[in-house]
């Protein structure tokens, strides 16, 4: 991890007592070596060649003079500067299976094809789903509680998911990492059902009609569909993939408009898989030297990388003193994926692309419950923080639309039971999804606001932000001020960045 070649041989000098750093105390030679080993820009992670060079293109060359001081310097790089990783383009992977996808496209397709699948087996196994196991899921997972309810008690009659891979919104609404842990939950618990395998395994059959979709693994492999659950921020190998791509039928010729299109996508892994896998390789007296990370997640990556987080948990509490910045904004880390955008953006970057706000409210609600949420996970206080690039006017709008809803969600806890006249109509439609917040973000908005959060936000003017964001809600409101204060001026943003700039990082030019 710290070469960048391998290292020349070390000649002992004669009379190395007689160096005058060597004649010195230890204490001493250790500032030294800390003085020089430090460089402002630190240290970059370089994902191709596997290894840690300084940014500025510096090399050491006092560890070269001597063993001493070689042995006495171990490490020290590590210790005085801060470590840059960034997301990695994956890999085209030749292998015929799969001819230009990338291990990162197969992996994201992968994912895919199996949440579908197992959305497919909760649907048919609904008869063995209780009402106690739908509430022990929205305990667990509160951020999904309404999209989770709607969809399960629309599973009960019938709920045709024929379209759902495929349609603009609806992927953002539930493959959210939270709604679909919420649906692995719900099978987990509904398993011991005398009736359950029976019932999942036609999620993997061509039933005569069609009733929620084809298949998309052949018969008999429910159980390992079921059954895989691969870390999120895993970077996977060709072999990692290949046993469960065996059982996709598409596996051959994928045929979909999408799956073409994801043939000319460039595919990242996030800064937070490529710092995981770079810390699995390294013995832990090696991790307990390290103190400072940054993780730059300057585009959108694979594996909902809003929880990536949870993989660095293992590495904080091994190193109590090792500190981890993620450093992301609404265009990268919360925007949807990129290759899940409308056709028109990949083929005319001049398009006005305009996403629905609801887009990126799904997204921010999971990313940040999620991100909330590491500390119970084990995550120790002060180790990881996020700083949220929130300076661009739609990042802007969002948030304060964000911030709002959480707001007004706290105001109207049960929901508007009745929708009598026009203000409140107005205030029903607004917020036709508030009611899928749960009550308690409203504390972890304010706590952001306040700067006593793991996320930190970049605004553009912190007091004039503030005052129009924390509106505390009030008792002795009518519905009309709460209308006239929430008032959307807009439903759709642009997408959040440079068009252009998105169709090249993201997109393949092939003839």
């Amino acid at each position: 991890m710290t070469t960048t070649s391998p290292a020349p041989r070390i000649v002992e000098p004669a009379g190395q007592q007689q160096s005058p750093l060597c004649r010195l105390p230890r204490e001493l030679r250790d500032e030294i070596y800390d003085y020089y080993a430090c460089d402002e820009e630190g240290l970059a992670y370089d994902y191709p060649s596997r290894t840690l060079k300084y940014a500025s293109g510096a090399e050491l060359s006092l560890p070269l003079t001597c063993k001493m001081v070689a042995n006495e310097m171990k490490g020290t790089h590590l210790r005085v500067n801060t470590i840059t990783f960034i997301p990695c383009c994956s890999e085209t992977d030749e292998d015929r299976l799969c001819e230009r996808r990338s291990i990162a496209g197969r992996f994201e397709h992968l994912l895919r094809s199996a949440r579908l699948t197992k959305l497919n087996m909760l649907n048919y196994a609904a008869e063995c789903v209780t009402e106690d196991v739908i509430e022990k899921v929205i305990e667990v997972y509160p951020a999904v509680r309404d999209i989770f309810h709607s969809f399960f008690h629309a599973n009960r009659p019938g709920f045709d998911l024929s379209d759902i891979g495929w349609t603009a919104h609806i992927p953002r609404d539930i493959f959210t990492t939270s709604f679909c842990d919420a649906v692995q939950y719900a099978l987990d618990l509904t398993s011991p059902h005398p009736k359950f395998q029976e019932l999942i395994s036609k999620a993997c059959e061509m039933p005569r009609d069609y009733k929620y979709g084809e298949p998309l693994f052949i018969s008999g492999s429910h159980q390992q569909v079921l059954e895989w659950r691969p870390d999120l921020w895993l970077i996977p190998s060709h072999d990692d993939l290949f046993p469960m791509e065996e059982l996709l039928i598409d596996a051959q010729c994928p045929t979909t408009e999408c799956e073409k299109r994801h043939r000319r996508i460039n595919f990242y892994f996030s800064a937070a898989a490529v710092c995981i896998a770079r810390l699995s390789k390294l013995t832990p007296s090696i991790r307990k030297k390290l103190r400072s990370i940054i993780l730059q997640e300057d585009c959108k990556s694979v594996g909902n990388p809003e929880v990536h987080a949870e993989g660095l948990i293992k590495y904080c509490t091994e190193n109590g003193k090792l500190r981890f910045q993620m450093q992301a904004s609404f265009s990268t880390l919360l925007a949807p994926a990129f290759w899940s955008l409308p056709g028109r953006l990949l083929n005319d970057p001049d398009t006005e692309t305009r996403i629905h706000v609801y887009a990126y409210i799904r997204i921010l609600l999971d990313w940040v419950m999620r991100t909330t949420a590491l500390a119970k996970l084990g995550m120790p206080k002060r180790s990881f923080t996020v700083v949220l690039d929130a300076r661009s006017e739609q990042a802007t709008y969002i948030w304060q639309y964000f911030s709002k809803a959480a707001s007004t969600r706290v105001h109207f806890p049960e929901g508007l039971v009745s929708v009598n006249g026009s203000q409140e109509a107005g205030l029903f439609f607004m917020y036709a999804f508030m009611w899928q917040l749960p009550v308690e973000l409203w504390s972890i908005v304010v706590d952001i606001v306040n700067d006593e959060s793991m996320i930190r936000l970049e605004i553009p003017d912190s007091e004039r932000f503030k005052q129009w964001t924390y509106v505390q809600p009030y008792d002795t409101w009518t519905f009309g001020d709460w209308f006239r204060v929430y008032t959307p001026t807009q439903d759709e943003v642009m997408f959040p960045g440079d068009a252009e700039a998105y169709r090249r990082k993201y997109f393949e030019e092939r003839s």
